[in-house]
């Protein structure tokens, strides 16, 4: 008996242990970044769902030994691998169902929930809902998801589609330039194209979110890439932790107020991102915790996709913008301008842009880092260090009005 009572003893301590490892671990995480502002809730929630499912997983091999000790059998009836396998395989039901139900990477057409970057869906239904190609199509990382169509429609009397998204990345623009000639062979006639160094191409987050039904406009080794994360997706434990933090999610700010919505021109109608008030906590969390890029060069893939885009909008006849969006004044003069490394690669990207601009007379390269029109709205006009409020991207959109003027014209003339 009492070989038996340390025997369960040492098993108490063994799992007690990793437990508190798990728990430590998750402490750890969120160390240094737990505020009392609402945004830490945004931090707390995506770090902490990983470490959630790590000791989900401790607790069913915990509970499948305490209902076996309640039962009378003994430590040597059933060793330690079979109580691993006894928790495990319920974990894996749960877990592949939990992937299968909210389908947080867009793969299994559920619906039921929102993705975790529901433009990556939204965007491409909504261009093929529209009656007519628009005129200025937007395309860019979340930092141009703000720009509103209706503004420039109002201001400039262009019809315009925002098609910007979560991290949007190079291949993501040829990849939409591909779905709009399947839909129209007509392009629209100038592209308002959000860059960042290091011109990244962005292969991976399309592999692991594009939805399915785009594979026949992605390369053929991305598409079989993606058809390969299709299939392990369920067994995925980024897509595990994925799939709890979108319910936890919808839990903290409600059913609605933590889900992206767009409207037919692909504007925000509800953006979660203005729901956090406090930012001046959001912009001190960034300058404490978001570095500036770094490279000596650029991504020689985004360097490609970006030639391939240009390549093909000029054979249609078609202008582009590209621009470098806003940084807040105070994050740009406390991380980027004192970083050197940073200033290298915001060099190598600025000098290409310019290379683009002489070798293609229907590009056009603005350099936004520092527009004084949206840095003297200070709060109004930034949500935190890199993301514009609607009024800031208004301020852009009207430093840009003469570019865009200038290359409908452009696209107008070599379409007569």
């Amino acid at each position: 008996m009492s070989s038996s009572r340390d025997g369960r003893y040492r098993s108490g301590l063994v799992w007690g242990a990793l437990l508190l490892a798990s728990a430590a671990s998750a402490v750890l995480q969120l160390s240094g970044k737990i505020t009392l502002s609402l945004s830490a809730i945004v931090t707390i929630v995506n770090e902490g769902t990983r470490w959630i499912c790590v000791l989900l997983f401790f607790l069913m091999i915990w509970v499948v030994r305490f209902r076996d000790r309640s039962s009378g059998k003994t430590e040597n009836d059933l060793p330690l691998l079979k109580y691993w396998l006894l928790g495990f395989v319920p974990f894996l039901v749960l877990a592949v169902s939990l992937i299968v139900v909210v389908d947080p990477h867009a793969r299994f057409g559920g619906g039921l929930f929102p993705t975790m970057y529901p433009s990556r869906t939204a965007k491409y239904e909504l261009y093929h809902r529209l009656a007519t190609t628009p005129q200025v199509v937007i395309l860019g990382s979340s930092r141009a998801m703000r720009l509103q169509p209706t503004y420039v429609q109002q201001t400039l009397g262009y019809t315009a589609f925002n098609w910007a998204l979560e991290s949007g990345e190079s291949e993501d623009f040829v990849i939409a330039l591909r779905y709009m000639l399947s839909q129209n062979e007509t392009l629209p006639e100038a592209f308002l194209i959000e860059v960042a160094p290091p011109l990244p191409q962005g292969v991976d987050l399309v592999v692991e979110h594009a939805p399915i039904q785009l594979l026949p406009w992605l390369d053929r080794d991305v598409a079989w890439r993606t058809i390969l994360d299709q299939l392990k997706t369920p067994l995925s434990f980024q897509a595990l932790t994925d799939a709890v933090y979108i319910p936890l999610r919808m839990l903290v700010f409600g059913s609605t107020q933590g889900v992206s919505t767009f409207g037919p021109e692909g504007q925000f109608i509800h953006d979660p991102m203005l729901v956090l008030t406090d930012r001046n906590a959001l912009l001190q969390n960034n300058i404490e915790n978001l570095p500036a890029p770094h490279c000596q060069q650029l991504d020689g893939g985004g360097i490609r996709n970006i030639e391939e885009f240009a390549q093909i909008a000029t054979e249609h006849h078609s202008a582009m913008i590209f621009y470098v969006s806003p940084r807040h004044p105070a994050y740009y003069s406390a991380v980027m301008l004192p970083d050197a490394e940073y200033l290298t690669c915001q060099a190598a990207l600025t000098e290409y842009m310019h290379a683009l601009e002489q070798r293609f007379d229907n590009i056009t390269f603005l350099d936004f880092t520092q527009l004084q029109s949206v840095n003297e709205l200070g709060q109004e006009g930034f949500i935190d260090s890199h993301h514009l409020t609607p009024l800031g991207s208004d301020r852009l959109v009207d430093a840009a009005a003469q570019a865009i003027r200038k290359s409908i014209d452009w696209a107008r003339e070599q379409r007569r």
